[in-house]
């Protein structure tokens, strides 16, 4: 059974391959030896201050055309702005070359559609695969709960709840003015919640578990 390659020894391999393409490592040279000239020392009264080229718009922008050049998706930028000062990838053998978690989750607001709504958005890239969300599940989980405020699993057990319909239906008839004893006797007569007896003692506890549930609703999850 032949290795399932990982996002992460993907793009090493890819960067490791293009060692061999003398184009690009002739363009990666180039832009490594302005990265040099063009990082420089400020003085700033008694302080010296590094300038470097590869933290500037600039050099993003090089690097987003090396990119293109070479038809690597935006998945390799990051990657690239590293690769590029350090003249290549050091090769190493038996390790495992650390890259950034992919995919990234993230909150966004602005979309296409200009909905001002918060959304948990996923770029996905030419490399990517089921796996990659499937491996990655615990990340997207986490941002989706940190968006919909989502803490604990004790709303979808909640929402299983079986008497939910009775509790609601006990709800009703406090709104329509039945004392307790009234809401308990028309409950345990029910049909559907007669096998199920209710205490003239549990249907203030249920009102108010309902009530309070209702007004801190919170979304469900299965993950």
């Amino acid at each position: 059974m032949s290795k399932e390659f990982t996002i992460e020894e993907k793009i090493y391999n890819k960067l490791l391959l293009l060692h061999a393409n003398d184009n690009f490592m002739a363009d990666v040279s180039a832009l490594e030896e302005k990265c040099a000239k063009l990082t420089k020392i400020k003085k700033v009264g008694k302080s010296e201050i590094l300038i470097q080229y590869q933290n500037s718009s600039e050099y993003n922008e090089e690097i987003t055309n090396l990119r293109k050049k070479y038809k690597l998706s935006s998945i390799y930028h990051q990657h690239l702005k590293s690769f590029v000062p350090h003249g290549g990838l050091p090769i190493i053998h038996g390790s495992t070359f650390n890259f950034l978690g992919h995919p990234i989750p993230k909150i966004l607001s602005k979309l296409k559609n200009k909905s001002k709504e918060l959304r948990v958005v996923i770029e996905i890239f030419p490399e990517t695969t089921l796996n990659d969300f499937v491996n990655n599940w615990d990340k997207i989980s986490k941002k989706r709960d940190e968006l919909f405020g989502i803490k604990k699993d004790k709303e979808e057990r909640f929402a299983r709840n079986k008497n939910l319909e009775r509790d609601i239906r006990i709800c009703y008839l406090e709104k329509e003015g039945k004392t307790c004893m009234e809401i308990t006797k028309e409950i345990n007569e029910t049909e559907e919640f007669k096998n199920n007896k209710t205490s003239y003692q549990d249907i203030s506890k249920i009102i108010k578990r309902i009530k309070d549930k209702a007004n801190n609703l919170t979304p469900t999850k299965k993950t």
